[in-house]
């Protein structure tokens, strides 16, 4: 999901007819990007969610996909030399809002998690909340204050690429929190919204060339 949002952001600053698709395909990623880093959190610390907490967890980003490809979220880009700038719908807003949530929410499960671990683990959770911060406050920046500057946009996939670096590096080098166990778990949730996300995406695409 990383890749494709980073991919889709740089294909939107090379600017041709399909820039606005792919900026909106790329917000639409990170909608399951948030989703997915809020699901590993809670499944590292064994916080467990009942049926109706997980559904309610995954409505909004599914919400977002769905009305992803209107201009509901994203009306236009306004491309420039090597950057761009987006053009928000009404309810773009929310979106960052309710994303921004689920990332600061993230952090704080992590955060408080660091009271319980020791040595070696702790350090690769603090090196994890480093890299994990990076991309947070590009992307708020870069999404709200700074959201008609096309000079800085190139942050938000930047930092999502170094955020992948810092934890490809915690996995390899340490063990990222014995990640076997939280990855069967995000890994099983994933599974099961995937064929619905893939349908969100097929149907919204089809909605926005018609």
């Amino acid at each position: 999901l990383m890749s494709i949002y980073i991919i889709m952001q740089f294909l939107t600053i090379i600017g041709n007819d399909y820039s606005l698709l792919a900026l909106r395909t790329g917000a639409a990623a990170t909608n399951f990007i948030a989703y997915f880093v809020l699901l590993f959190c809670l499944s590292f610390t064994k916080i467990k969610l009942n049926r109706v907490q997980s559904a309610l967890l995954l409505a909004p980003p599914l919400f977002f996909v769905a009305i992803g490809y209107t201009d509901h979220i994203i009306k236009d880009v306004d491309v420039g030399r090597d950057s761009f700038s987006t053009v928000g719908g009404g309810l773009y807003d929310l979106q960052a809002v309710i994303l921004t949530s689920y990332l600061i929410t993230s952090l704080v499960i992590l955060v408080r998690s660091l009271a319980l671990l020791r040595g070696t683990q702790r350090s690769i959770v603090q090196l994890f909340l480093v890299g994990f911060t990076i991309p947070v406050i590009a992307n708020l920046l870069t999404n709200t204050v700074f959201l008609q500057e096309k000079s800085v946009q190139f942050l938000g996939p930047v930092s999502m690429a170094v955020f992948v670096v810092i934890v490809g590096y915690a996995i390899i080098r340490h063990g990222l929190f014995d990640i076997k166990l939280a990855a069967v778990r995000t890994a099983a949730y994933a599974l099961s919204i995937s064929i619905l996300a893939v349908i969100y995406y097929f149907v919204a695409y089809i909605v926005s060339i018609m």
